[in-house]
């Protein structure tokens, strides 16, 4: 390690404890693109009924969020991602959404008791749509953007959804399974059609 480097890594180990104490450490957490709770899950799953292929059924739909709640407590912030070939540009991923997604949930739900007097996930369904869409009307979306760069909890849950095997073996109505292989004796054959 250089001078240099040791006294960049000296300076602000000693700043730490000073920003710790100023806005305590979960204000420190917050700060630093650290996840500030799990997404409210009642919510979520409301939001999932609400925009998620009903051809999913039950358990497609619990699995589907049960994922996307999974990736985003595993998220890390910071974490140096894979360069493009013949670049040696080296990007970090963004901040955790969590705490705005949680934002966005919570507009949902006041939007709710404003329009319906209700809760949001009393709601049925094309309520819920409705204040979906009026909640993204503001986003210009031709396409759906890495989960983590999505500005609204509803894009984040629909973009990590479509990135999934479920979703490529829904699309397709067959076991496609991306990301696994089939044994080569089966690589002749069509997949079977999905049940």
């Amino acid at each position: 390690m250089s001078k240099l480097r040791r006294r960049t890594f000296v300076k602000a180990a000693a700043a730490l404890p000073i920003a710790v104490s100023a806005v305590g450490v979960e204000g420190f957490a917050r700060s630093a693109g650290q996840a500030t709770g799990p997404l409210a899950p009642e919510l979520l799953h409301a939001v999932g009924e609400a925009v998620l292929p009903r051809e999913l059924g039950a358990d497609g739909m619990v699995r589907a969020i049960t994922q996307f709640q999974r990736w985003l407590r595993e998220y890390t912030p910071g974490a140096e991602r894979l360069h493009g070939y013949g670049t040696g540009e080296i990007r970090s991923t963004p901040d955790d959404p969590t705490g705005r997604w949680n934002d966005d949930l919570a507009a949902l739900e006041t939007q709710a008791r404003t329009r319906a007097s209700a809760a949001f996930v009393e709601l049925d369904v094309a309520a819920r749509q409705d204040i979906i869409r009026a909640a993204i009307a503001g986003d210009r979306l031709n396409r759906l953007p890495d989960p983590v760069g999505a500005r609204h909890v509803v894009v984040g849950l629909l973009a990590h959804f479509y990135r999934t095997p479920d979703a490529a073996n829904l699309c397709y109505r067959a076991p496609i399974d991306p990301f696994a292989c089939r044994p080569l004796a089966d690589a002749p054959n069509e997949p079977a059609p999905r049940r």
